[in-house]
């Protein structure tokens, strides 16, 4: 199956995104410090019965880098996909797939074009600002992980801040672990990742609330790795609590980056999700 690479300006930004597939249109937001590419299994899975669109984030792959300021990064994502949906024609109704930062950009989306989407699927959507509302304990690991990266690299030690965030995500030496070309990526994408991780907390405008989330009305699926962190696995459970009827799903052994990482512990609930949500084809 071939997957496509193509561009577009949408208001001003470059946006680049992968395309494979046919059938029901499924748009896939990818982590932090990650591309469209991380969606080759699941398109080389199942294209052929969806028209898979997965984009680079802003800052990511090959897309423009996003302005800064207000508003931040995740919702000039939201603002550029949706331009990137008119742009190739794709009216709707589309599933939404969405995996940590990726999912984040996935909750402003449904909130501010919620009616051209289906359903959404959220892996670990690191929506942060939830503890906070929350006032949970587990909220510390959020603030000390984003104060560490803006120290780091304020102090011209981006190598040092790239370690903290995957080691943050998989563990001890796991960035001295990474494939050369893996590590550099993750260096040279540091600085949208610290602004990512800012971007999560409660106090930012246009950041989401439980409130907002009660207000979304689609079919919902939020996956999370049995061996994730206390925070990423408290998010994951306010928000399948929040969103009426969604369903929270617990993936045995995976960590917060399996969706990059390891497709084949996410893709088969994703799948069965995505699955059962298409609509009936006529005859």
């Amino acid at each position: 199956m071939d997957i496509v690479k193509g561009t577009a300006r949408i208001g001003g930004q470059t946006v680049s995104y992968r395309r494979a597939g046919q059938g029901a249109p499924v748009l896939l937001l990818h982590c932090s410090s990650s591309h469209s590419g991380q969606w080759r299994a699941l398109m080389e899975a199942a294209g052929d019965r969806y028209d898979f669109i997965a984009p680079d984030l802003l800052g990511y792959g090959g897309s423009g880098v996003p302005h800064r300021g207000v508003p931040v990064a995740p919702v000039q994502d939201a603002t550029a996909i949706a331009g990137l949906l008119d742009h190739l024609g794709i009216r709707g109704p589309v599933q939404l797939v969405g995996h940590s930062m990726g999912g984040v950009v996935a909750s402003h989306l449904i909130r501010d074009h919620g009616a051209r989407f289906q359903s959404l699927t959220v892996i670990e959507p690191v929506l942060f600002g939830l503890l906070e509302e929350l006032d949970a304990p587990e909220k510390i690991e959020h603030l000390e992980i984003t104060a560490r990266l803006f120290v780091e690299l304020h102090l011209g030690r981006p190598d040092a801040a790239a370690e903290s965030f995957i080691d943050f995500w998989s563990g001890p030496g796991a960035y001295a672990a990474m494939e050369p070309r893996i590590r550099d990526y993750a260096l040279s994408t540091i600085g949208r990742v610290a602004d990512d991780f800012a971007a999560c907390g409660a106090a930012v405008p246009g950041s989401m609330s439980r409130a907002a989330l009660a207000g979304f009305d689609l079919p919902t699926l939020v996956l999370c790795g049995e061996a994730t962190r206390p925070a990423a696995r408290l998010v994951a459970e306010t928000v399948a609590a929040t969103i009426p009827g969604a369903r929270l799903q617990i993936l045995p052994d995976a960590q917060h980056l399996a969706a990059a990482q390891t497709p084949d512990r996410v893709n088969p609930a994703l799948l069965a999700f995505l699955d059962g949500q298409r609509l009936p084809t006529s005859p």
